[in-house]
Order: structure tokens, then C-alpha cells, then sequence
């Protein structure tokens, strides 16, 4: 049984290629220093991102990104990296005894089951001006979304229980979006609430995104083991597998295009399933996607502001797209047991490869839209030195509601120190995250050079992994190489 529902996993895990999913605090190196606590902060560049309102805001008049940067986050909600030293060194002790560790982290591990992931950004170009009533940036970033979640009952019934006096349901539900992004935000200062509030300056912003989804990929499925018919020769039990669920494949001309050139040029495997080559090889279909961000930052005084946006507002759209329906059932005999990864792969290749068609209706979802609000503090600042202080609360994973999922919540508060000389600044940044996805607290440390105009930048989370007992879940890692005037 334990080899069954492994090799059930397994082919899940095949299909997702790449399992990737964003909490949208990892494309610069900056925003990964922050952890989150960014939203009454960021200015520049990384406004366009989280709060187009701050682009106006930066003391700067130009800034250019030319040699590009990026940010990528591997996560999961169950299993530290402390989880996996403790299990090596009980795995390789006299009595390899696990059995402790797993029931903890059953016991700790979501109702809905192991949420895992990773996310990637790729800034291919990121531009703002500063005129003398409004600031314009323009932006173009490659992005990878998605997620796998397995149900717990996998894992109870795997590492738990192997009987099958009950039946075993279970559920897998996977995903990944790989679009561009071409953003234009607008950012100006609000002169007439500024007479009527008594504030030192309202900052509004807006960005409107023009989405090209390259890619996308949705798979939800249910499966059920339980008890069949005793063989009359032997009187030994044989069981069956219902598999339930539905795919759905689409890409844009060009990436399907690509994906058959590779497969001409045979550098695809040959022991890839067919299905999988006629799924993801067809002709593919023109999409696309629209949305919006909006944003503001008051800044009550010399000291203090506070930050609210709301980002990526819009939807995604694939006129057409390759799906395949799945209801079947396979027999699992205990003489044939060996054999059933090989009769399992052979029935759900059928099970597809006889299903898939190409729907006119639209495919339809929504991106990663998040809401954020924080504060910001700037108890110190002076010629040599500045020192800053963020506290922000954000929900984000609203597309994941479309799919009976759930949100993710973030709590982050940050802190900046800047030294500085002449042309030379030298920022420390930290901050501490708490996020519902990961399930699990985690440190970030970033650090820099700015030599005048030139900006070199750096930022990591996932520093609990060094801390005994904790571990990390969740790693992220940014750099940057920026010019502002």
C-alpha cells in the first residue's frame, strides 16, 4: 500500500514539473530584505511593485534597472529543515525509529493537508522618472506561479496506517502560471486632501498591467482506495482505485510552438507519457490578461506614515484550452502488486489520452491579488545616519479561493540602518515574517552598498535555519544592481 500511494504522488509531482507559488514580496532584493514590511516604504522601484504611490515619494528623479534583477521563494507548511537533520540522524542511528518526529508533524500539519512551493521573478526591465507633478515607471518582469497541495490523509495513510478496512480518500491539487508583466504606474501627490487633512504630504499611485500569459496549468483530483472482491483461488483480497478529476493545460503560440520544436529535436524522453506530449503540444491560443493596482502613503509628519495598496487586480484568459476529464477505476491484485505502478501509468494515460479535447470555452483565473496596509517610523535620521522601522499586516492568495483554498495571511515587521558618507551609503536591513502559508516564523537579513547613483543590494530569508529546534520552511534570495539619480 505505501508503495502504491508513493507512486500515486509521484506522478502528481511529474505532471506539476515545476511547483511554484508566490507570496509577492520576492522580486527584489530589497523587498526580500523587508519580509513583507514594505507597504508604507517602498519608493522607486520596488513602488511599482507593492504601492505605486511611494514612486513619487523617492527623493530620486531616474532611476534604471539595466542589468535586470530577481527573486525566488521554495516553501512548504509542514516539514523544517530541522525536521529533516532530526530524521537523518534518527534514520541513521542503532534503532531508526521515526515514529515520534511523524506524529508530531501530523498532528501539526493543516486539516487541508502539505501546501509546497516555489516562486521566482525575473526583472527583465524597470524604469521611473520623477516630473515635477507626477512620477512615471515602467515595468516588464517574468513571473512563475503555483502551488501542489496533497491531502493529509496521503500522509496519515502512508506513514500511519496501511490497512484499508476504511476506504482512503485523498485529494491533489496543483497548479503553475508562467506570464510577463507590463506594468505603467502613475504616482502624485494629492494637494487637495493635503488642504483639508492636516498631514505633511498624500501620496496616491496607480498601475495598470498588461498580463501575457505564457503558460498555465491546473490539475484537481480525488482518489479513492477501498476493499474489492476475495479471490476465489487464492481468498486473498484485491482492491480497487477510483480516480477522479480533471486537467487543463493551456499555452500561448509561442511556448507551444517551442515545446514542439524540443520534441523534434528529440530532447525529450521517450518514456514521456503521449498524452502528456499531445496536452502540452497543441496549437496553443492567444492569451492574455488585464489588472490594476492602486495605492496611497500619508505621511503624517517627518516621523511617521502609513501605507495602504491593493495589488494585481484583474484576471487571466486562455480562449481555448487542451483538457482531459478523469473517471476510472484499476484493479490492484496482491499477485500483481509489483506490477501496478506499470498498470496504473498504462490506465491513466488511456484514461487522459482518450478524454483530452479542446474546449472553446474560455479558460478563466485571477492573479495573486493582495491587500496590504503598515506603518513606518523614523525615530532617527541625519547626515550620517538613518534609522527606520515597518510594521505591516497583508492578505494575499485570493486566486486560491476560486479552487476551495485557502488565503494567506502576513504579519512583518522590519528594521533599516543606514550609514552614511559622502557618496557612500551602507543600509543593514532585518526583518521577522509571519505567514499562514508556511505556517511558521522566519528572519531575513539584507544588506547593500550605494555609491551615488549606483545601487548594489542583496537580501536573504530563511535565517532560522540556523537557529537549534526551528529550521526553516520557507528561502528566499534576492539580488540587485540599480541606477538612481
Amino acid at each position: 500500500m505505501r508503495n502504491i500511494v508513493l507512486f500515486f504522488i509521484c506522478i502528481v509531482l511529474f505532471f506539476q514539473i515545476r511547483t511554484i507559488e508566490a507570496i509577492d514580496y520576492t522580486t527584489t532584493a530589497e523587498s526580500v530584505s523587508w519580509n513583507g514590511a514594505y507597504t508604507s516604504v517602498a519608493d522607486g522601484f520596488e513602488a511599482m511593485l507593492y504601492n505605486p504611490a511611494g514612486i513619487y515619494m523617492s527623493t530620486r528623479r531616474f532611476g534604471i534597472n539595466l542589468l535586470g534583477s530577481g527573486g525566488f521563494r521554495v516553501y512548504n507548511n509542514t516539514f523544517s529543515t530541522d525536521d529533516i537533520i532530526e530524521a537523518l540522524i534518527i534514520s541513521e542511528g542503532s534503532d531508526p525509529d521515526i515514529t515520534n518526529l511523524i506524529n508530531k508533524k501530523l498532528f501539526l500539519m493543516p486539516q487541508f493537508g502539505m501546501d509546497m512551493g516555489m516562486s521566482f521573478r525575473s526583472v527583465l526591465l524597470m524604469t521611473f522618472m520623477r516630473f515635477n507633478n507626477f512620477s512615471l515607471g515602467v515595468s516588464l518582469i517574468n513571473k512563475f506561479d503555483g502551488n501542489i497541495v496533497l491531502s493529509k490523509s496521503i500522509f496519515e495513510t502512508v506513514l500511519q496506517n496501511l490497512s484499508l478496512a476504511q476506504p482512503l480518500e485523498a485529494g491533489v491539487k496543483s497548479s503553475s502560471l508562467f506570464y510577463s508583466d507590463l506594468a505603467v504606474s502613475l504616482s502624485t501627490r494629492v494637494g487637495f486632501l493635503e488642504k483639508l487633512i492636516p498631514v505633511e504630504a498624500i501620496y496616491a499611485g496607480i498601475t495598470s498591467h498588461v498580463y501575457i500569459p505564457l503558460f498555465y496549468y491546473f490539475f484537481d483530483t480525488s482518489l479513492m482506495f477501498q476493499t474489492g472482491e476475495p479471490d476465489p483461488e487464492t481468498g486473498l483480497y484485491s482492491y480497487r482505485a477510483n480516480v477522479k478529476g480533471k486537467m487543463t493545460v493551456s499555452g500561448n503560440y509561442g511556448v507551444m510552438e517551442l515545446f514542439k520544436l524540443v520534441m523534434a529535436g528529440d530532447f525529450i524522453p521517450s518514456e514521456v507519457p503521449e498524452f502528456i506530449k499531445v496536452m502540452v503540444g497543441s496549437d496553443g491560443t492567444a492569451g492574455w490578461g488585464i489588472g490594476f493596482d492602486v495605492g496611497t502613503i500619508v505621511k503624517v509628519n517627518s516621523f511617521f506614515k502609513v501605507g495602504l495598496s491593493v495589488t494585481d487586480i484583474g484576471f487571466f484568459v486562455f480562449p481555448e484550452s487542451s483538457t482531459a476529464n478523469l473517471d476510472f477505476n484499476v484493479s490492484i491484485s496482491p499477485t500483481r502488486i509489483q506490477e501496478f505502478a506499470n498498470d496504473f501509468a498504462s490506465d491513466l494515460q488511456t484514461a487522459i489520452g482518450t478524454k483530452i479535447q479542446k474546449v472553446p470555452t474560455a479558460t478563466f483565473f485571477i492573479p495573486d491579488t493582495a491587500v496590504r496596509t503598515g506603518v513606518a517610523f523614523t525615530p532617527l535620521r541625519n547626515k550620517n545616519m538613518d534609522l527606520l522601522l515597518a510594521l505591516d499586516i497583508s492578505v494575499s492568495n485570493f486566486n486560491k479561493l476560486l479552487t476551495n483554498e485557502y488565503v494567506t495571511f502576513n504579519f512583518s515587521s522590519g528594521l533599516e540602518f543606514r550609514l552614511k558618507k559622502g557618496l557612500f551609503e551602507f543600509p543593514i536591513r532585518t526583518a521577522f515574517n509571519y505567514n499562514s502559508q508556511a505556517n511558521v516564523p522566519s528572519i531575513s537579513l539584507g544588506s547593500g552598498i550605494h555609491i551615488g547613483p549606483i545601487k548594489l543590494v542583496f537580501g536573504i530569508k530563511g535565517l532560522e535555519i540556523l537557529i537549534s529546534d526551528w529550521g526553516a520552511k520557507e528561502f528566499s534570495m534576492g539580488f540587485d544592481f540599480d541606477f538612481e539619480f
